[in-house]
């Protein structure tokens, strides 16, 4: 480690392994001095995190306890919680009792298979590898490292994969003749070299940290800063947290960021990249998780509820989001644009407050999940569990519910809109929206009909079936919005005319397109704008509208028009004419006004 990543080891506290590793100060262990584990040894006793004997020595080669290791872990990642323990040689009373519990609660240790914990029983290399993995969350990526040993086919078959991964991230060597050892002891020694390589600072308190770090770094203190910092391992923001507040500005993380701590006032990722993913467990579901600037964080898995809001522009921010656990009572809400989500875990709770979200999947796996969206958009939506849908303002572009979500519940409300529904098993649809140009009351049709054909409804999408002069159904636009500078700003129904409020907004500001969300009853469009005319396909009852092909004649660039041009070309009222057409030819003129 470089010397100035130690002062940040300081901040977790001088009595970290006392109990654990003897009580003398550090004055120079005299049993260390030409051992192989001495450097990480004399780092870790540097700083004033373990301590020798009173006689002056280490003892490096004694061997550490399977609760002395779980202490020490638990200690790196400041465990909090705690479950009920059920190891008829744990009384509740011993030192260890409270460690065991917040170990097991992390999903650390579960017993050895036969009602007992053997707490005082040295730790093996592959029950080592095994509580380090899980707490690390390391998982293997080729997976034939194990095997690879010379004594590979004795480690223990829940020992394997664990083994592989802290072989493959290379934290566990092997032995000479290359050997791995699986049943021989840890020594005290070889716990710190461990932790040494996989752990390279502890940030505990206040403050603002920058710099480089050629591994892993734990955070287990609140209101911290991390600025212009490159992580070549993974980032954990650990319980030691609490409800206090993370923020990475500028950081890149190579690995994986795990945040299980931070509460509401959030954990900000503002212009960082974390390419190893972010995985989001909160225990009570009390947290934020906000993303602003240029930020790329290319998947998401989250185990609890929470908050997560992308303000990034563009295809920046979340990307794939994917819901693998959920306690009972806790809910995820987004706010924001979302590319896709899979909702996978059984029972999940899910709610759009506000923006859309691209391609939504409810699994196989995960029935009696709930999917609410108060207002927003979703773009393609697949039920392949049995789920209840409520749209209480907002669209759905196309909806397909498949074999296993029969007897899923949709309730729209008034003006909610689904455009294109195919039922590929029975539904129920209740509410005064509308599904296919129907209301969401009507018959159903057979499956696979997306239900009874029939009239549109207002231009606000709701309303009762009416026909225009040539019996088709009502042509009407249920949304639109305007994509400025990578966001997507929606426009508001003022007595028909859809009006995007851009007034504020920077003359050198980018207007991208202009989205329509419209009735199926729509066949195609044209856009008209200053007597520049474009035609528009629809598909599944959106349209974009790309403003550099309809606006070529004001600006030359084709990465947008910027607002400063649409207010000379027109002032402070910008109206685009989109005309709609239905499969016969009948046409209706719908505005949408850009307020610059």
């Amino acid at each position: 480690m470089h010397r100035k990543q130690h002062k940040i080891w300081i901040s977790i506290g001088t009595f970290l392994f006392l109990s654990l590793f003897g009580a003398s100060a550090f004055a120079g262990m005299r049993d260390t001095e030409g051992h192989w584990a001495a450097g990480a040894i004399d780092r870790w006793a540097g700083e004033g995190l373990v301590r020798g004997y009173p006689d002056g020595s280490f003892k490096p080669d004694a061997p550490v306890s399977r609760a002395e290791l779980i202490a020490l872990i638990n200690r790196v990642f400041h465990y909090v919680d705690s479950t009920d323990i059920e190891f008829s040689d744990i009384g509740g009373n011993e030192w260890f009792a409270g460690e065991v519990a917040k170990a097991a609660a992390a999903g650390m240790v579960k017993g050895d298979g036969t009602g007992l914990f053997r707490p005082d029983a040295p730790v093996s290399r592959q029950e080592a590898a095994l509580m380090l993995a899980r707490a690390f969350g390391l998982t293997a990526g080729n997976g034939d490292k194990a095997r690879s040993f010379a004594d590979g086919d004795t480690i223990a078959p829940w020992g394997v994969e664990a083994v592989d991964a802290m072989v493959e991230k290379g934290y566990i060597t092997g032995r000479p003749g290359n050997l791995f050892s699986p049943g021989e002891a840890v020594t005290r020694g070889e716990a710190l070299a461990l932790l040494d390589r996989m752990v390279c600072g502890f940030i505990g308190t206040q403050g603002t940290y920058s710099g480089e770090f050629p591994g892993s770094v734990v955070v287990n203190g609140g209101n911290v800063v991390l600025k212009s910092a490159s992580i070549r391992g993974n980032l954990y923001i650990t319980q030691g947290v609490g409800d206090g507040s993370v923020s990475l500005e500028g950081v890149t993380v190579d690995g994986m960021t795990v945040v299980r701590g931070g509460g509401e006032q959030g954990i900000l990722i503002d212009g960082s990249s974390l390419g190893g993913g972010l995985q989001v467990e909160k225990k009570d579901g009390k947290i934020r998780v906000l993303a602003e600037g240029e930020s790329d964080i290319p998947d998401t898995e989250v185990r609890s509820g929470g908050i997560l809001e992308n303000k990034c522009p563009g295809e920046k921010g979340f990307k794939n989001l994917a819901i693998l656990g959920m306690p009972a009572g806790q809910e995820l809400k987004l706010d924001g644009d979302f590319d896709g989500v899979a909702v996978e875990a059984p029972g999940a709770r899910l709610q759009l407050l506000e923006g859309s979200i691209s391609r939504l999947e409810i699994g196989e796996g995960a029935p009696g999940s709930q999917v609410k969206v108060l207002s927003g958009s979703i773009g393609d939506f697949n039920v392949l569990g049995k789920s209840k849908i409520e749209v209480v303002s907002g669209n759905i572009a196309s909806m397909k519910v498949e074999g296993k979500g029969k007897d899923t519940e949709i309730l729209l409300h008034k003006g909610a809109v689904i455009s294109s529904l195919t039922r590929n098993a029975a539904v129920e649809i209740s509410g005064e929206g509308t599904a296919n140009g129907a209301k969401a009351g009507a018959e159903e049709g057979p499956a696979g009909s997306g239900g009874s054909p029939g009239g549109g409804g207002s231009g606000s999408g709701g309303g009762d079936p009416e026909e225009d002069g040539d019996g088709d159904a009502v042509l009407s636009v249920v949304s639109a919005s305007a994509l400025v500078q990578g966001t997507w700003i929606a426009a508001e129904n003022r007595n028909g005319e859809w009006v995007v409020d851009l007034a504020g907004k920077p003359e050198n500001y980018k207007l991208t397109d202009i989205k329509v969300i419209a009735s199926t009853a729509v066949a195609s469009a044209s856009a008209e704008y200053l007597g520049m005319s474009k035609e528009v396909s629809f598909s599944g009852g959106i349209a974009n509208i790309h403003l550099p092909d309809l606006l070529g004649d004001l600006d030359t660039g084709h990465d947008g028009v910027s607002v400063g041009t649409i207010r000379d070309s027109a002032g402070d009222a910008a109206t685009f004419t989109i005309w709609l057409k239905s499969g016969s030819g009948s046409r209706e003129a719908v505005s949408v006004r850009l307020k610059v």
